[in-house]
């Protein structure tokens, strides 16, 4: 019988068991990476559904405070209690106060709270050239207070056809009430255009004169002028009739302290600002040395004559300084040459007297 014999190596055993030990150290972990990725992925989930259920909080939260702001304004808009039921307002001066009051009762039974300043405001701004702004108190439940602020005139202009009121910034902020100056279509193209001597309205005048047969053809063109001129000179009364009469009107009226310009057209005259101030710094100064203006005729884009008091006209034009053509009116005065004649024109750098 065979016996086999085995011997026990220690190096051997320790190698085997240091292994085993390798091994399940390898093992563990890896079981401690599987736990930790599916730790991991619980938690990102738990996170996501959870961030989730913030969200649609807040869409929850926002939806009702949306539901309940339409619901309150709603309630506030159609709630009779707060229709408008009374409406006061104060600070007119030049708009009539009748006409005030039924321009704002259109506001009455409207809704206080939908009711804005700047609905007022471009209302009456639309109807009231007067106007240039306004403000609104809303005493609740169910009343309005207006206050309204109009524009200063700082100048009268007016024409044949209207007379406005003028601000710093040449724009109208009223009308004055005078009647227009009543002619014909042909008299109008005579005062605007000086007329044509070859015009029907000259040829029928002549035709009405004359003595037995009339031939227009053979009218020599002196006797066409000639009457054209006297049409032109009748006209010329009418309508320095109308001017003194308007400015009669406007110096009976409360703007009589303010200057006052006048153009002969039909058609309304604009002046800018930079216009407007030319005339007003002129003004001043007439007023300073105490010579009477009596009003500023408009004579052309340019150019304006200050009729004064004593029948006296003094002409500038805006394509001069107004400090130039002033220095040169002092010039006249320092040298006493005021009296010597009754027009100055100063729309030169050479002036002259006559």
């Amino acid at each position: 019988m065979l016996y086999r014999v085995f011997y026990f190596n220690p190096m051997q055993f320790r190698r085997s068991k240091k292994r085993k030990n390798v091994k399940f150290a390898r093992n563990r972990e890896i079981e401690k990476l599987r736990r930790q990725r599916k730790y991991k992925t619980y938690t990102q989930l738990f996170q996501g559904l959870r961030k989730r259920a913030v969200g649609l909080g807040k869409i929850v939260v926002i939806v009702l405070v949306a539901v309940t702001f339409v619901l309150a304004v709603s309630f506030f808009f159609r709630n009779e209690y707060y229709s408008i039921k009374a409406i006061e307002f104060f600070g007119n001066e030049r708009i009539p106060t009748s006409e005030i009051s039924s321009f704002l009762d259109r506001y009455k039974n409207r809704n206080l709270v939908s009711v804005t300043k700047w609905e007022v405001y471009n209302d009456l701004v639309e109807n009231f050239l007067e106007v240039s702004d306004i403000n609104i108190v809303k005493i609740y439940p169910d009343e309005l207070m207006v206050e309204i602020v109009e524009s200063q005139p700082v100048a009268v202009l007016y024409s044949f056809s209207s007379a406005r009121l003028l601000s710093i910034d040449g724009e109208v902020v009223g009308h004055l009430d005078i009647q227009p100056f009543d002619l014909t279509e042909a008299e109008e193209d005579i005062v605007e255009t000086g007329g044509n001597p070859d015009a029907d309205y000259v040829r029928v005048r002549m035709q009405n004169e004359a003595e037995g047969a009339f031939k227009w053809d053979e009218v020599p063109t002196e006797e066409r002028q000639a009457t054209l001129q006297r049409i032109k000179d009748e006209i010329s009364v009418n309508t320095s009739s109308y001017i003194n009469q308007t400015y009669d009107q406007i110096m009976n009226s409360s703007f009589n302290d303010l200057p006052v310009l006048y153009a002969e057209k039909f058609s309304e005259v604009d002046l800018d600002a930079s216009d407007l101030q030319f005339c007003l710094n002129i003004f001043e100064f007439f007023e300073k040395e105490n010579l009477g203006i009596k009003r500023i005729k408009v004579l052309n884009i340019y150019d304006y004559g200050f009729e004064l008091n004593d029948n006296k006209n003094v002409m500038f034009t805006t394509r001069r300084s107004d400090s130039d053509q002033l220095r040169d009116f002092e010039t006249i005065l320092l040298n006493n040459q005021f009296g010597t004649g009754t027009i100055f024109d100063l729309r030169s750098v050479h002036y002259s007297i006559r």
